[in-house]
């Protein structure tokens, strides 16, 4: 019994003994050469020195993850001699003394390698120009050149008035034509200096003689540039009218005045071998399907039966119709010593126009006939007397002749008394024009005016840029103008 309890007892303390005991490992490291060489002591125990990765975002600064290992490695400071200084090379991701060079690829772009050193190439511009080449070295051609100013037109006219610079672009190698550029141009009066001299609004043309619009005298002009606009100035003003062949007033009449009228001349025709020829081979008259015949008469007498006479005469010599006459029938037509104006127009054939009251003798009357190509109409101191249709049209012939004081007819075609103011048109004037201008002289150089005699210079010679001069014949004769005139 009593050595059973013994037993126990020790039993007993042995168990107690065991729970009450620590377990102490002995340490594995001291310090890091303790470990292994991709290992470091840290608190006695030996661990890897790199940290676990899946990318380089497990990483600290100054590391990456390889990929491989898929551990955190310290970055290297250099993976080619090119990321050293002059006099380094690189040795596993370090820079370290050494020739910093074997051959050109071992430098950087636009240097080569000399004596173990990279060197600038002397080849390599500091910047690129245009011209299609890669002059910087660094692999790429003609990149990043800036646009440029350009101009094209003369040099001493660069920057002045409207001239200014454009620009250019490098494209292809080489430098594109210039834009958005002004070069000179012809003047303008504009109030700019077109021409880029200097100068504003200098026109070559400036003072040279030019057509004002006005009429007359004041009809010649000089140019001038005023406040932009180009105006033809007249170098003469308007002023009273003189008698002198000019309209010096400017209203498109020449001496219009009852003074200037009363001191001209008038065609005085007698009858028997009294008229103004003008030959047919001398004379340029065109009439195309439109005319207009005018003059002022004064009938000292009629001839007798059966004289008709002609005012004004245009046909074929020896023809039966002349192809158009302006003339006073007598007793032919209303009776004896009652004389009327007529109109006789051959198209072909004889279309007449009578006036429907007899003409007064011995005084002054403005006769006109005007054709439009469709309608003839006569007129009697501007107003319409007759009118009728004329359906063939009506046109010169080269083989006729003209005639101011008798027809083709003879003798008894032959006119008493005074004509003056013969004028002759290639259209045909309205009702208001003849009326505002048959007691007017005329300007000779007025439009589609073929034929003007007004006898003032002592002839027959035709005004008007025609030049279809007449020849006095027999006792035609030109004199003063008589009391009463026909402008009274």
């Amino acid at each position: 019994m009593r050595n059973s309890s013994v037993f126990w007892f020790f039993f007993a303390l042995t168990v107690l003994y065991s729970s009450s005991c620590v377990i102490i490992e002995s340490p594995k490291c001291l310090q890091d050469k303790d470990c292994k060489a991709n290992e470091t002591c840290q608190n006695s125990v030996c661990k890897s020195k790199f940290t676990p990765c899946a990318g380089d975002r497990d990483c600290k600064n100054g590391e990456y993850c390889e990929k491989k290992l898929l551990i955190c490695v310290e970055t290297p400071k250099c993976t080619d001699n090119k990321g050293c200084k002059n006099g380094e090379i690189c040795q596993s991701g370090t820079c370290t003394s050494g020739p910093q060079c074997t051959n050109n690829k071992d430098c950087k772009i636009a240097e080569i390698c000399q004596n173990g050193a990279c060197v600038a190439d002397p080849k390599c511009l500091q910047e690129e120009v245009c011209n299609g080449l890669d002059d910087n070295c660094n692999g790429a051609v003609d990149e990043n050149i800036a646009a440029r100013n350009c101009y094209t037109g003369p040099e001493s006219s660069r920057g002045k008035g409207e001239c200014k610079e454009g620009r250019q672009l490098c494209v292809n190698g080489s430098w594109a034509s210039c834009q958005n550029e002004t070069v000179p141009k012809e003047e303008t009066c504009n109030q700019k200096d077109d021409d880029c001299d200097g100068s504003i609004d200098n026109l070559a043309t400036i003072g040279k003689e030019c057509d004002s619009g006005e009429k007359g005298e004041c009809a010649k002009g000089k140019l001038e540039c005023k406040e932009g606009q180009l105006k033809c100035t007249p170098q003469t003003a308007s002023s009273a009218e003189v008698c002198d062949g000019k309209d010096n007033d400017c209203n498109g009449f020449i001496d219009d005045s009852a003074a200037c009228c009363s001191s001209g001349k008038m065609l005085e025709l007698k009858g028997t071998s009294s008229y103004v020829f003008v030959d047919q081979a001398k004379q340029n008259i065109q009439i195309q399907n439109q005319f207009t015949m005018e003059s002022w008469v004064f009938i000292n007498e009629t001839p007798p039966f059966p004289g008709n006479p002609k005012v004004f005469s245009l046909g074929l010599p020896g023809s039966t119709y002349e192809h158009t006459v302006l003339h006073f029938c007598t007793n032919a037509c209303k009776g004896k010593d009652k004389p009327n104006a007529r109109m006789v127009v051959a198209a072909p054939g004889e279309i007449i126009f009578d006036s429907p009251e007899q003409s007064p003798l011995k005084v002054w009357l403005h006769l006109a006939f005007s054709y439009d190509g469709k309608t003839g109409n006569l007129y009697i101191n501007g107003a319409l007397k007759k009118s009728l249709p004329i359906s063939a049209p009506v046109k010169t012939d080269p083989r006729q002749q003209m005639y101011i004081g008798r027809g083709g007819g003879g003798e008894v075609d032959r006119f008493l008394g005074y004509v003056d103011e013969v004028r002759l048109w290639d259209y045909a004037r309205s009702e208001q024009q003849i009326k505002e201008n048959m007691k007017n002289k005329l300007n000779p150089q007025e439009k589609g005016l073929i034929g003007y005699w007004n006898f003032d210079d002592g002839t027959a010679k035709d005004l008007s840029t025609k030049q279809n001069n007449g020849e006095l014949k027999g006792e035609a004769a030109i004199i003063p103008v008589k009391k009463p005139t026909w402008c009274d």
